[in-house]
């Protein structure tokens, strides 16, 4: 099951794809895991005031990080100058659901 992979890893993986109705098997690297949790900031001890500044505060830094990663390499530039190898990585989303580990 998804819930037990690992970013980072390789995984011999069985796929079924509803939309094609179809299974395959594949290796990956999975490079993004789904969670059930939502993250937050928990306001509650704050004032309603001290609330919406911290609101306020949580999305002017989302701005700046949305900036910032505005301007960093993808996956693909970066290997080419860093490692001076030139790859074509193919990504793909599975739905945790539809994914088995396979030995």
């Amino acid at each position: 099951m998804a819930k037990d992979l690992i970013e980072g890893k390789i995984y011999n993986v069985r796929y079924h794809s509803m939309s094609k109705d179809e299974t395959t098997f594949r290796t990956i690297i999975p490079t993004a895991l789904p969670t059930e949790n939502v993250k937050g900031i928990d306001v509650t001890d704050l004032s309603p005031e001290e609330q919406q500044e911290m609101c306020q505060l949580t999305n002017e830094y989302s701005e700046y990080w949305r900036n910032k990663y505005a301007t960093i390499f993808d996956f693909a530039t970066w290997v080419e100058h860093t490692k001076n190898k030139q790859i074509q990585p193919k990504y793909r989303t599975f739905k945790p659901a539809n994914l088995k580990v396979v030995d």
